[in-house]
């Protein structure tokens, strides 16, 4: 396959190295400032998941009945039948936290539970948050984004929404967010410069995975299946569909094409499979642990509609929405931004109008599903996180602010914005991402518009800005240890420096060869090239 001489890829090598470069600088920037947070205030949803690892690997059972009562790892968050208590949670981030669990106990490792916590947060949930913050600068700037605007696009969005927060605590989104992206990123920018059969495989079990770790995350791959879908379609030039304006050579034979999306669906099915075989082992039949919960509350809860899904009511899509309660765009303000840049995205071409369509599929899809649950509010936590994965998506929009060709007041927008966003979220993630909901189930399940809420979010606010924080060692930072919490806050922002250092201000590092009549930034490119 010949390129073109002139463009930025005909030089290997220099370009693509400060590409992959800078994203390991801002993963590493944002594992570092996960690795100097830790929350002991566990919960009942960590330690319903914890508890399944610890029996899983020194029990090898699934049942938690040594553990569902015993502190610290009591847990309400439970399954009942035949005479033994299981994790009422789908199984993704256990599965994933079994290896390196079992690995430090074959060593001869014994940890407290607190110990076990930080490991097992930090290695299975940490890490995929390092991921999705390089995922998506490596998205942002292949979506036109100016590399430097980028850096701090993805800082906003990390730091200032429910991201960082829910990277610091034993929860499923991040692992799930990390693998759907992953998953986007092979369709949109696959290593063949098209789908085969191996990496429709990849993308399949990836998505899989993700339902795997909750799922909520359904919407988010129906999304990306649709994306699948026409991506493959415009590679087997079947129906006429071009979405894509990055393909280049020949067209997929049709048979090879049903190979491509065969792959995908078996990838797709095998980690469900591997839910299904786990629920049949112990209740006998595929089936979700919620119908076998112990509180009747969630129980019933979750046989209303589809699984605690029914028509959305409009007061808590206030409450969700701009409400300070738990309003999405009161606490991350760059959200809103993000929305506008996935309209603006809609009206561009290629994969910009893909991702814009998509970013908009994930934020509509994902409010009006989160005001029909039966608990809307998400029991304790910093926000709505039943929002979490259209994050994986929607924050790209992002990118649109970032382009040289925009005004600059667009520019100077998102940094105002992004900075208010960081100031608001950042203070809750770091105190405790699982903030007491401070108001009764009653009252919160028949809210209206007019019921006077109680914003416990406000109070942790006041104890960071009026440095009350520094008073309280167990329930922050490096496990109290506050000269730790420094110096990995100077580690951190010496990343982020590095990573704008070392990335060139304007130029895009990527080839960018695509087709005459429709290019990605609407140019004419040239001629596509046969595969030889």
């Amino acid at each position: 396959m010949t390129t073109n001489d002139s463009s930025p890829a005909s030089r290997p090598g220099l370009l693509q190295n400060w590409q992959w470069r800078t994203a390991l600088l801002i993963g590493l920037a944002a594992l570092v400032a996960c690795a100097i947070v830790h929350h002991p205030k566990t919960g009942w949803n960590v330690n319903t998941r914890l508890n399944l690892v610890f029996a899983i690997v020194d029990q090898q059972t699934f049942a938690i009945d040594d553990y569902h009562e015993l502190e610290p790892y009591a847990t309400g968050d439970k399954a009942f039948y035949e005479g033994h208590y299981y994790c009422d949670k789908i199984i993704g981030l256990s599965l994933l936290a079994v290896p390196p669990y079992a690995a430090l106990r074959m060593v001869g490792w014994s940890p407290t539970f607190q110990q076990a916590n930080y490991a097992l947060r930090l290695l299975a949930v940490s890490i995929p948050g390092a991921i999705v913050a390089a995922l998506m600068w490596l998205l942002m700037v292949r979506l036109g984004a100016a590399p430097r605007r980028a850096l701090f696009a993805v800082a906003a969005a990390f730091f200032g929404t429910m991201l960082f927060g829910y990277s610091t605590v034993f929860y499923p989104y991040l692992p799930g967010i990390a693998s759907a992206m992953a998953a986007l990123w092979m369709i949109l920018f696959p290593r063949a410069r098209r789908l085969t059969v191996r990496n429709s495989f990849a993308i399949g079990l990836l998505c899989g995975f993700a339902m795997l770790c909750d799922l909520t995350f359904g919407l988010l791959i129906v999304g990306i299946g649709v994306v699948f879908l026409i991506r493959l379609l415009d590679q087997a030039a079947l129906f006429g569909v071009r979405a894509f304006a990055d393909m280049r050579g020949m067209s997929s034979p049709k048979n090879t094409a049903l190979k491509i999306l065969a792959a995908g669906i078996i990838g797709g099915i095998l980690p469900l499979a591997v839910f299904v075989l786990y629920s049949i082992s112990i209740f006998g039949s595929p089936t979700i642990p919620y119908a076998y919960e112990v509180s009747d509350r969630f129980r019933e809860g979750m046989q209303a509609g589809l699984m605690g899904v029914t028509t959305p009511r409009l007061a808590p899509l206030w409450f969700i929405t701009l409400h300070p309660f738990r309003g999405l765009f009161f606490w991350s303000p760059i959200l809103l931004l993000a929305a506008g840049g996935s309209i603006m995205q809609t009206r561009s071409s290629g994969r910009r109008r893909i991702i814009g369509w998509l970013g908009l599929w994930c934020l509509v899809s994902y409010l009006l599903f989160n005001a029909g649950y039966y608990m809307w509010w998400s029991g304790w936590s910093m926000g709505s996180r039943l929002l979490l994965p259209m994050l994986a998506v929607t924050p790209l929009g992002l990118a649109e602010w970032c382009r040289r060709d925009r005004a600059k007041g667009l520019w100077w927008t998102i940094l105002v914005i992004g900075t208010i966003s960081i100031l608001l979220s950042a203070p809750l993630s770091l105190i405790d991402p699982q903030i007491p909901q401070g108001n009764d189930d009653e009252v919160l399940a028949e809210t209206t518009f007019a019921t006077d809420l109680e914003i416990p979010q406000f109070v942790y606010l006041q104890v960071f800005y009026n440095g009350e924080i520094l008073k309280h060692p167990e329930v922050w930072i490096a496990r109290g240890n506050r000269g730790l919490f420094l110096g990995g806050l100077l580690i951190v922002i010496g990343l982020f420096a590095a990573a704008v250092f070392w990335t060139p201000p304007k130029h895009l590092p990527f080839e960018r060869l695509e087709l005459p009549s429709k290019s990605l930034d609407g140019s004419a490119g040239p001629a596509p090239q046969p595969i030889r």
